[in-house]
């Protein structure tokens, strides 16, 4: 004779009660992280700082203008004004405007090629 079988229904009745307690034991998600919060400006993203691979990341400078940029950067006097975008060589107003409007979107409007005297 045959071992009486325990029917299939019940196992799977308890895998399902098991998942959902384990489901409703797991801690919440944290709540998601707002485009505006995510789009602020990181401290190593300073143009001052950047060095000419990171400057190409910006719209509109290629390697050319980026080289250009950290040369002008590391001939610029720093007892002068600070080195604006505009005194790059190469680099014209409408390139300018928009590396401007890209920093000005991720919190560092006004942000200069070169660190401001204080």
């Amino acid at each position: 004779m045959h071992a009486p079988r325990e029917p299939a229904w019940a196992w799977l009745l308890c895998g399902l009660l098991a998942a959902l307690a384990l489901r409703a034991a797991r801690p919440a998600r944290p709540p998601p992280v707002p485009p505006a919060a995510r789009a602020r400006w990181a401290p190593e993203d300073d143009p001052a700082r950047m060095a000419p691979r990171e400057l190409r990341a910006l719209p509109g400078l290629g390697e050319r203008r980026a080289t250009a940029a950290a040369e002008a950067r590391w001939r610029h006097d720093r007892a002068g004004p600070p080195l604006l975008w505009t005194d790059v060589p190469g680099l014209g107003e409408a390139t300018a405007e928009r590396v401007e409007a890209w920093l000005a979107e991720r919190g560092r409007a006004g942000a200069l090629l070169s660190a401001e005297r204080r």
